[in-house]
């Protein structure tokens, strides 16, 4: 039977003393039924990498026929292929040609022996190209002990030729991670002007896929060479006693250190400068009436510096403040009729009186204590305007006007009926006749005591009556 597996033929023959045995075999044939056996599969090295050239080991035997071949099929990633292998003696080696990193490749064996039967082991061998080689770098810039100033660009060549590529790069500023690049070509403009003045250290590391990794370095002198800037506010002008008044800078450096403030060249106000986004702020409420010289001036950690002037003025904005005396009706001849104001300003200068529109006197306003009179008695008679006009420091004024009515003096009159043949009419004048000359005088009062100064005296001349 073809099926039938023959491992041993036992012939037990017994004869007697006297007897003969004869055996006739006529066309036995004794063939191969069992298959070569595989004892053990390795792989040189153990964990290949991606330069290595694989060698597959193989144990196998056959008792009968003997091996005939050997032989492994691998698959690469992208198909399958066979290998034969060579008789080693005591094994069989193929060799699976190196392959790129991360691929995995699958394997199997197969005996064959000298009468046609074949083994495929059943395992299904495996192993992942590995990658255990640091990549290459350089950096092309900057050079060694370069001077850096604000920024600096860091230019590198990492290479990982044949392995698993480069996966990113680190630059770091002394031992500080500064930035992480995963693409070509991995440079980084680095602002130093965080580190301080002097040498420093910028690292640089690449790593590949497989976590392999290679450090470099270069030495950088960061040096600062740049004045800070400042902004110009506009001059200032603004009415004394008013609130809301600043001047405000905003200076600039990558190296800010310190300000100073001068009022009229005398160090008024200084603190640290600890920002380039930091605004200078100074506040100008209460300052007196006048001009003054506003100065900052503006250090980086190196002593460069800037400054800016301001010029503030302030000003008499403020119009005075004037009371209005009551209108005034009095008979002509009559006397001690005044009119009195009391103005009010921080910085009076001048005054002027008008009557009817003509002025009639002026001189300075001395104090916001003052109190102006001026008399009436010698104003003829009719209606008249009298005003006072009062004018500060700054070009302010304000008037104020009062109505002013004299009245004529009026003159009594007696009837005499005379006889019936005749009539006679009698008319009598004042036998007081009024003064010849009317005098205008005017009066500064004090704030402490009651001190009349005549200042002038305008005569008027009335036409006589007949």
């Amino acid at each position: 039977s073809a099926n039938l597996v023959i491992d041993q033929l036992v012939l037990r023959m017994s004869v007697g003393t006297n007897g003969g045995l004869t055996i006739l075999f006529d066309e036995m044939h004794f063939v191969d039924g069992v298959p070569p056996v595989i004892d053990s599969v390795s792989t040189l090295p153990t964990v290949p990498m991606y330069y290595d050239y694989v060698q597959v080991n193989i144990y196998a035997h056959d008792d009968r026929t003997g091996i005939a071949e050997v032989y492994v099929d691998y698959y690469n990633g992208t198909g399958w292929n066979r290998l034969s292998t060579t008789d080693m003696v005591t094994f069989y080696a193929a060799v699976i040609p190196s392959l790129p990193y991360n691929t995995s490749v699958i394997y199997l064996v197969t005996a064959v022996d000298n009468g046609g039967l074949s083994f495929t082991d059943s395992r299904w061998f495996s192993y992942t190209v590995g990658d255990d080689v640091a990549p290459t770098l350089t950096i092309n810039e900057p050079s060694d002990m370069a001077d850096a100033e604000d920024s600096v660009v860091i230019v590198t060549s990492p290479d990982d030729d044949g392995g698993s590529g480069i996966d990113y790069v680190e630059f770091r500023a002394d031992t500080t991670l500064y930035s992480t690049d995963h693409t070509f070509p991995y440079s980084v403009i680095m602002d130093v002007d965080s580190l301080s003045l002097g040498t420093h250290m910028i690292n640089v590391t690449a790593y590949d896929i497989a976590g392999n990794a290679i450090s470099d370095d270069v030495t950088i002198n960061v040096v600062d060479t740049t004045t800070p800037t400042i902004d110009s506010p506009g001059d200032i002008s603004y009415s004394e006693s008013t609130s809301g008044h600043w001047i405000a800078w905003t200076p600039d450096d990558a190296r800010p250190d310190s300000y100073e403030v001068f009022l009229d060249g005398v160090s008024t106000y200084s603190n640290t400068w600890n920002s380039t986004s930091e605004t200078i702020d100074i506040l100008l409420d209460g300052l007196s009436l006048g001009e003054y010289n506003y100065t900052c001036v503006v250090y980086d950690d190196l002593g460069l510096w800037i400054a800016d002037t301001v010029l503030v003025t302030v000003i008499d904005g403020t119009v005075p403040t004037l009371d209005s005396p009551p209108d005034v009706e009095f008979t002509e001849g009559t006397s001690g009729h005044l009119l009195t104001w009391h103005p009010d300003d921080l910085h009076p200068v001048s005054y002027s009186i008008e009557v009817d529109e003509v002025e009639l006197l002026s001189g300075q306003w001395n104090s916001s204590s003052e109190i102006i009179t001026f008399s009436l008695d010698a104003l003829t008679v009719g209606s008249h305007n009298v005003t006072l006009i009062v004018t500060d420091i700054g070009g302010n004024s304000i008037s104020d006007g009062v109505s002013v009515t004299v009245l004529a003096v009026v003159v009594p009159t007696t009837t005499t009926t005379p006889p019936t043949t005749t009539t006679t009419t009698i008319t009598t004048t004042p036998t007081t006749p009024p003064p010849s000359p009317d005098i205008i005088t005017i009066a500064i009062i004090g704030g402490v005591g009651l001190i009349i100064v005549v200042v002038i005296a305008i005569v008027f001349m009335k036409k006589s009556s007949k």
